[in-house]
């Protein structure tokens, strides 16, 4: 059952860097599994195992299981990358998920989607305008000299 939350699209949510953070700090859960934040590493590492020309299913469940590892495992993957994708598909398999009935791919999908989205939104954010006051934004004009 979603909640009036989960009916709000996520790039309706992120309007600057604050919100941005504050979406990607949120933990992700698929189904009742928590999963660690969808970085950078995560994202590359994903991408690489599906490999070009993958089907959605199979890239999302790449990028989602990815997202099942510490950053070590997650390294380890993209240096046997052959054991990490057998990896993948024992794990969606164990879970039962299955790219030829709805009920059992749509988790997955949908969780890719709510990651995906979230860093399309954090990538548009902008910082917030200053205090209204004629104060820049903070650490709008750099680094301390």
């Amino acid at each position: 059952m979603q909640t009036a939350d989960e009916d709000i699209d996520i790039r309706d949510e992120i309007r600057d860097t604050n919100d941005a953070f504050m979406s990607a700090s949120t933990p992700k859960y698929l189904e009742e599994l928590k999963l660690e934040p969808y970085t950078l590493m995560r994202q590359a590492v994903g991408m690489e195992l599906a490999g070009p020309g993958a089907s959605i299913f199979v890239d999302a469940l790449m990028r989602v299981w990815c997202c099942t590892q510490d950053e070590e495992a997650c390294l380890d993957a993209r240096e046997d990358r052959r054991t990490a994708r057998k990896a993948a598909f024992k794990w969606g398999e164990a879970r039962g998920y299955s790219p030829s009935i709805e009920k059992r791919w749509q988790p997955l999908m949908d969780i890719k989607a709510k990651l995906d989205a979230e860093i399309e939104a954090s990538l548009a954010a902008r910082l917030a305008p200053g205090d209204g006051n004629g104060a820049p934004t903070k650490n709008s004009i750099g680094q301390p000299q």
